[in-house]
């Protein structure tokens, strides 16, 4: 993957056009899925992969494992957007990087510190996927 490559931001506001589905595209096969699915019912969509750390701000963490084997990499966002190029839909990357070090790095962070067994992921999805997201839908 070059690292000149850009990727597309959702814009501070958008024409939404009646029953315009959005899309929380991971670069998996089910949301790919989801996605050529939604279109092929005549649906228009957009889809939307949410930024949730930057993957070159602490390169000596990236440790021995292949990029593919890894959760939430660049290689993911390109693969979803791979995916809406190749339906030819809009796609768009949702920088979520301040949201999630604050809602759930820090307090998971915070938590082992004090010697408690934290579980990132359960305060992940309600706090970063379903209200932010959302929000930020609604302001286009």
């Amino acid at each position: 993957m070059s690292s000149a490559t850009q990727f597309d931001t959702l814009p501070a506001s958008i024409e939404l056009q009646t029953g315009l589905i959005a899309v929380a595209m991971s670069g998996g096969v089910d949301s790919s899925t989801v996605a050529a699915l939604l279109q092929q019912q005549g649906h228009p969509i957009i889809g939307l992969t949410m930024q949730l750390w930057n993957q070159r701000r602490l390169p000596e963490l990236q440790g021995d494992a292949p990029a593919q084997h890894r959760c939430c990499s660049l290689d993911d966002v390109y693969d979803a957007k791979r995916v809406a190029q190749h339906l030819n839909f809009p796609h768009y990357v949702v920088n979520f990087e301040q949201q999630f070090e604050a809602r759930v790095i820090r307090p998971f962070v915070d938590q082992y510190l004090a010697g408690r067994t934290p579980i990132a992921g359960a305060r992940a999805r309600p706090a970063c996927a379903q209200r932010i997201s959302a929000r930020r839908i609604e302001q286009g």
